[in-house]
């Protein structure tokens, strides 16, 4: 009986430390089958369907329209929450070399702008500028 005792008490950090690697996996397997991620955030929207816009999202599509900027369509946010309520619009330059993405609406009952001009700076460099100041990556 004392043999026994005192291989169980030699046991117990390797029982404990399979026991925490058990817990965290079984936790990880559970959150990631509880947890709901949108695949398509966005999805097409017509004229009609468009929530009122933002005095920021109709300045800068104007804006867009006015320096020669093609517009390739009206997006909503797909998921059906009201705390959720923004537009995207997506322009491209004439040279095909840029497209502005334009975001307004609410996000939490909050006022959401942005706006992304994404660039192809060489065949494997893309840059983009955010007129969001404080925002690195």
């Amino acid at each position: 009986m004392g043999f026994y005792k005192a291989c169980a008490y030699r046991l117990w950090p390797e029982i404990l430390v399979v026991g925490i690697i058990v817990f965290f996996f079984v936790a990880v397997l559970v959150v990631a089958r509880l947890e709901k991620h949108f695949i398509h955030q966005f999805e097409p929207a017509g004229p009609d369907e468009m929530p009122p816009r933002s005095s920021y999202f109709l300045a800068m599509n104007e804006a867009a329209s006015s320096l020669g900027y093609r517009h390739c369509g009206n997006f909503l946010q797909s998921c059906n929450s009201s705390l959720y309520q923004c537009c995207l619009a997506l322009w491209l330059s004439a040279d095909q070399n840029i497209l502005l993405v334009i975001v307004g609406g609410k996000m939490a009952k909050m006022d959401y702008k942005r706006t992304l001009l994404i660039s192809v700076a060489r065949a494997e460099k893309i840059l983009v500028t955010v007129d969001d100041f404080g925002s690195a990556t």
